[in-house]
């Protein structure tokens, strides 16, 4: 099994965090406070934060809660701060037709793009042994040859880039 763990850096006021993938072979730790006879399902996430833990349910964030259950019903109802989403295919496309901001808290194409890349560096990440180390406004990482091969690739004959 494999597992993944980026380490991003304080950002201003954001302090420097941990995120970890795991395959689905290699299974994550329990999540701290989770309530018991509950189980964390075969996908999901979980956000451990310094007066919570958020659990997202399944994949594609098909819901989110507070665990334990103590404190979701302490903090009470969480106010919406962004619409609905009409699901991702239809923000994409009514955000490249301009019928949306291409910034749209659903359609951020600018946050959507640093994100597939990280994603995508996990891949990497999953291919190449040891620690790799990443230079964001370079687009290369700058401790391996052989993960920097993986960030490209000739297209096949036949398809442009």
């Amino acid at each position: 099994g494999k597992t993944v763990k980026w380490e991003f850096p304080a950002d201003g006021a954001r302090p420097a965090f941990d995120a970890y993938w795991y395959d689905g072979v290699t299974k994550p730790p329990a999540i701290p406070g989770l309530d018991k006879g509950r189980k964390m399902g075969n996908a999901g996430s979980y956000i451990v934060g310094t007066k919570g833990i958020c659990w997202v349910m399944g994949s594609h964030n098909n819901g989110a809660t507070l665990v334990p259950e103590a404190a979701r019903k302490a903090f009470g109802k969480v106010k919406a701060v962004a619409p609905n989403s009409r699901g991702h295919e239809r923000e994409f496309i009514a955000a490249a037709k301009g019928e949306i901001a291409y910034n749209a808290p659903l359609s951020h194409f600018g946050y959507g793009g640093m994100l597939t890349a990280t994603a995508l560096m996990g891949n990497i990440a999953a291919k190449v042994k040891g620690k790799l180390l990443y230079d964001a406004k370079k687009q290369e990482f700058t401790n391996s040859d052989a993960a920097n091969k993986l960030m490209s690739r000739k297209p096949r004959d036949g398809w442009d880039v």
